[in-house]
């Protein structure tokens, strides 16, 4: 549960269209400016007037904290001008700015009833404006003009709001803050003004993005500080370890450090070479990540792993860097290809098979859209995944789950040299663990059944040939979570009950080989 805020400067009709939102709603509404009156028994102005605008501010910040879990927020024109609000703001749900004219701010203003303590003339006002900076209210995750109507003003944003979802994922003491919905550019600014780089920010985009697309983000990000623009290909040919050395050294060229922020719009890939690059630039400057596949937005954006490959397997150079920011924009999913989406419902399908609940019942749901691909779905894996990691931040102990499928998918990408999909191999492996658990006894014959008919429905392979299993079986050992001849690998009794369990992986070869047979 969160909170809407609605920020913006002096005049521009916060209060009028918050209430009426929080009437659409159904929410609670509240004002920053009377909840400040109600706790000190004297005006805004009053407490300007007679204890300085830094009392005041102060007031504000303890309001804000003792806000309620849900409801419609109208802050002051002056709350977000201060950093710890802002930050306390961001932590607490969506924030939407609005904005007028400057004209148009005074000539509401000049009507007002109370005067404004500091916004006495026009300009005044413009040099409050002035005085207050851009960071003030570009801090939002969405814009909107209010020289309409309020009625029309509130209906544009809660039709906005309703199709976004915002949560916090926790790694360690580091918090990623993930918005899913749907135009996002505006929120990277919002992003990024509220990280205040003073070195160029870093831009890895992946050129299979569209332009229009790319270059929007480029402009929010520019709005902000100047930016260092470097298109790369997407899938795992990026991910060397020279190429990160190239880019590093090209960024370090160009003024970057630890005082820049990353930006890494594009695939799972590109994200973990983003999250690389940032982990290692000036030993670790802040991340933000746009994934633009499904796989990198329900898998690789949230829990804070980054690697990149070697010529001995996949993702054994890395480290855990978690990003401030992440943005899930689902209309980079339009221009996907059948295949890119598939590859990630694989990875949708496996945190349904460890969340349960909703999630799982609204992927096996037999009117569930193709791969079981919507928004509220979307959110709700990535809420799934994001416990898991606080957890267990450094997968120690129960964020190994995480790994369901994966010791068999990677070990089958290798021995296709990579040419299998990611997103396929996973879904290989998950149908491997789920016969392997009923095989163990583990799992009835009713679940399984129920299991497989619902990844089949939902366009996932659901089969490994014998010979790319039998090509498979030798990589286990270099399987990164093992240890010698063996590891863990991951079994289910039902939905949302996973088990690690010990083994050897020549066992396990056996046994998966018996398995698939018997499945």
């Amino acid at each position: 549960m969160s909170c809407l805020f609605v920020a913006g400067p002096p005049g521009a009709g916060k209060t009028t269209i918050a209430r009426r939102i929080a009437d659409e709603l159904g929410q609670p509404f509240l004002d920053t400016d009377l909840l400040v009156e109600s706790a000190l028994g004297r005006s805004p102005s009053e407490v300007i007037a007679r204890s300085g605008e830094a009392s005041f501010r102060r007031a504000e910040q303890e309001v804000l904290h003792d806000l309620p879990e849900q409801g419609v927020v109208a802050l002051g024109g002056g709350t977000s001008s201060i950093p710890e609000a802002r930050r306390i703001i961001r932590r607490r749900g969506l924030v939407v700015g609005l904005d007028a004219p400057l004209d148009v701010l005074w000539a509401r203003l000049s009507r007002a009833e109370a005067p404004r303590p500091l916004a006495v003339s026009r300009q005044a006002l413009a040099d409050l404006l002035v005085a207050r900076g851009p960071a003030a209210y570009r801090f939002v995750d969405a814009q909107f003009s209010s020289v309409a109507e309020p009625e029309r003003v509130a209906t544009q944003i809660k039709a906005w709001t309703q199709a976004q979802v915002r949560l916090e994922a926790q790694l360690g003491s580091a918090r990623t803050r993930v918005v899913v919905g749907r135009s996002l550019p505006v929120a990277l600014a919002g992003a990024l003004s509220e990280l205040a780089p003073t070195r160029p920010i870093l831009l890895l985009e992946d050129q299979g993005i569209p332009k229009e697309l790319r270059d929007a983000y480029a402009r929010s990000a520019e709005s902000i500080g100047s930016v260092v623009r470097r298109p790369l290909a997407g899938g795992e040919s990026v991910k060397t370890w020279s190429l990160l050395g190239q880019i590093l050294e090209e960024a370090i060229g160009a003024g970057c450090g630890r005082q820049s922020v990353v930006v890494g719009l594009g695939g799972g890939a590109l994200t973990d070479l983003a999250g690389c690059a940032a982990g290692l630039l000036g030993r670790g400057a802040p991340l933000i990540l746009v994934p633009s596949t499904l796989l990198a937005q329900v898998d690789a954006s949230v829990g804070g792993k980054c690697a990149v490959n070697t010529a001995q397997g996949k993702n054994l150079i890395g480290l855990f860097h978690p990003a401030s920011d992440v943005l899930t924009d689902l209309e980079l999913l339009d221009s996907l290809p059948e295949e890119e989406l598939r590859s990630g419902a694989a990875e949708l399908f496996k945190m349904g098979l460890l969340a349960g609940g909703e999630l799982w019942a609204r992927l096996s749901d037999r009117r569930a859209p193709p791969f079981g691909v919507d928004p509220r779905s979307v959110a709700l894996s990535i809420r799934a995944k994001a416990e898991i990691v606080a957890s267990d931040p450094f997968e120690r102990g129960r964020r190994k789950i995480l790994n369901l499928g994966h010791t068999l998918a990677h070990a089958l990408e290798k021995a296709s040299a990579f040419e299998l999909r990611h997103g396929d191999a996973v879904a290989m492996g998950t149908a491997s663990a789920v016969r392997w658990s009923r095989w163990r006894g583990m799992m009835s014959d009713e679940v399984s059944r129920s299991i497989l008919e619902a990844q089949a429905r939902l366009g996932l392979p659901d089969r490994v040939a014998p010979e790319l299993l039998q090509a498979a079986l030798p990589h286990f050992g270099q399987d990164k979570k093992g240890h010698g001849g063996g590891g863990q690998e991951i079994g289910l009794s039902k939905t949302g009950e996973p088990e690690l369990i010990a083994v050897e992986w020549g066992q396990l070869g056996q046994e998966l080989r018996e398995s698939e047979t018997e499945g």
